[in-house]
Order: structure tokens, then C-alpha cells, then sequence
């Protein structure tokens, strides 16, 4: 079976996100090339960011250009990829307790790269989540937000062919500031049949403090089928890592009270 596997996989991918309501994940449901599928439980009334709850419908999208290779023995899996992401964000009321008036709706656009290398035991990702255009607006009457260059670093292990686990750290600027600093996070996810996950994530920095998530993700087209099936033998760590969906992908926004917000092109701030 691995004489049929290319050693050389070029790829473009699309993805749009789209978010409603007052919800606690901005982006409960995400599809892109890879067709894959992520569903997230939502709190109405709270939102990815600090301060400001959203209100509405958004739509943001994801793309990547990218091109994956196997080394000779097909033990590594390397890959290099580039993009542009857009977060549009419709703002609501403060979930502080503070009252707010003029919230408006923005938009918020990156540049992204990432380096993969890929074992059947150890993964590792590099990436660079860079703003671009306005990074800084006035979300209210109260607080602005600030688009974040992120920096980062994940490296994985497989426990077990299902089990796997991922530590990460990234260094993260932007809000004028008020969330410049270094981060942690950790993932553990479990391979519950083929194009079918269930993962678990913790993070912490103090521009945001501890996050946990939980999600469930299913691949269409992963098996050929419409369902999720049982694994084939064939299909290691190393020959998945060949299409599957690249990592950090959303525009990461910090809000924050108080400061001053004036237009230039040092900072990129749009005061409305």
C-alpha cells in the first residue's frame, strides 16, 4: 500500500468561519479544504475575547498555499506553508458590568506562516500569526481591541497510535501593549476512528489567563466515506500529516480598557 502514497503533496485549502449570537467560542464551526468539521460548545454572553460580547452573524474565512514531502525512508513527514486569515467582529455589550454605548462592527486581517516536521512519534510546528492593515480599533464607548502578532512553537508526542499529546509555547504582542507576553499551552486528543477526534486544551498567558476547551472533530472524506470507520494499518502519523488541516488558523484579538487610541502608522489604530 505505501508504493501508491506520493511523497510530495502540494495543497491549497479555503476556510470560512462563521460565528452567531453571543457565543463563547467565536468560531464553533469551521469547514475548509480538508473538509474538516469542528463543533464547539457555546455560552451565550460571553466571547473569545475579554471584555466585549458579540451580537449577530459573522463570517470569516482562512486560506493556505502550502507544499508537504516525505524524506527518503518516508520516517518524516516536512512541510512549509503561508496564508491570509480575516476576523470580522460584530461587538455587544460589555460583559464586565460596565455600560457601554457605540459599539461597532470591524474587521481584522493577519498574514500567516508555518514549518511542520512530522515522525510517527513526534510532531513539531512553527508558526507566525502577523497582522495586517488595522490591527487596533475602538470596539465602544469603553474598550478598544487589538489584533496580536503570535509566535509560536508545538511539540507533540504519540503516547500511542490514538493517544497523543502536545506542548506549546508562543510569544504574543499587540493591543498597544496591554497584551505583550509569553503564553503556554497543551493539548491532549484521542483518535476515536478514522477522521474522527476528541480533544482537550488548556492555555495559559496573562493577557488572557487560563482557557480550557473541549472539541470533537470529524474529517469528511478522510476514510472515503461519509461516516467514520475503523483505522487502516497503513494509515501512520506520518502519511496523515500529509493532508491534514494546518494549525492556528484564527486571528487572535485582545480587548482592553482605558487606553488611548489615536490613527497612525506605528500602531495601526483606528479610533471610530
Amino acid at each position: 500500500m505505501y508504493n501508491s502514497i506520493r511523497q510530495a503533496s502540494g495543497f491549497a485549502c479555503s476556510e470560512f468561519l462563521i460565528a452567531k449570537s453571543i457565543t463563547h467560542q467565536p468560531f464553533p464551526c469551521k469547514l475548509n479544504c480538508n473538509s474538516t468539521g469542528n463543533t464547539a460548545i457555546c455560552h451565550q454572553h460571553y466571547s473569545s475575547i475579554i471584555n466585549t460580547t458579540f451580537v449577530g452573524t459573522i463570517i470569516s474565512t482562512s486560506s493556505r498555499l502550502g507544499y508537504r514531502f516525505l524524506n527518503s525512508d518516508r520516517s518524516w513527514m516536512f512541510g512549509v506553508n503561508a496564508g491570509y486569515d480575516s476576523r470580522p467582529m460584530a461587538t455587544g455589550a460589555a460583559d464586565t458590568g460596565v455600560n457601554v454605548t457605540n459599539s461597532s462592527t470591524i474587521f481584522y486581517q493577519q498574514v500567516a506562516a508555518g514549518l511542520e516536521a512530522v515522525s510517527n512519534t513526534w510532531n513539531f510546528n512553527a508558526y507566525a500569526l502577523i497582522p495586517v492593515g488595522t490591527s487596533e480599533y475602538r470596539l465602544n464607548s469603553n474598550y478598544f481591541g487589538g489584533a496580536l502578532d503570535t509566535y509560536g512553537l508545538d511539540v507533540g508526542y504519540a503516547i500511542t497510535p490514538d493517544f497523543k499529546a502536545s506542548v506549546g509555547y508562543y510569544y504574543q504582542q499587540g493591543d498597544l501593549g496591554t497584551a505583550d507576553g509569553s503564553g503556554v499551552l497543551g493539548r491532549l486528543s484521542y483518535d476515536i476512528s478514522n477522521g474522527l477526534t476528541a480533544g482537550v486544551n488548556l492555555s495559559y498567558d496573562q493577557a488572557f489567563e487560563t482557557r480550557f476547551s473541549a472539541d470533537l472533530k470529524y474529517r469528511f472524506g478522510s476514510n472515503g466515506y461519509g461516516a467514520p470507520s475503523k483505522k487502516k494499518a497503513w494509515q501512520t502519523p506520518v502519511i496523515q500529516a500529509l493532508s491534514s488541516a494546518v494549525k492556528h488558523r484564527d486571528v487572535r484579538v485582545h480587548d482592553k480598557g482605558g487606553h488611548g487610541c489615536k490613527t497612525s502608522e506605528s500602531n495601526g489604530c483606528q479610533d471610530d
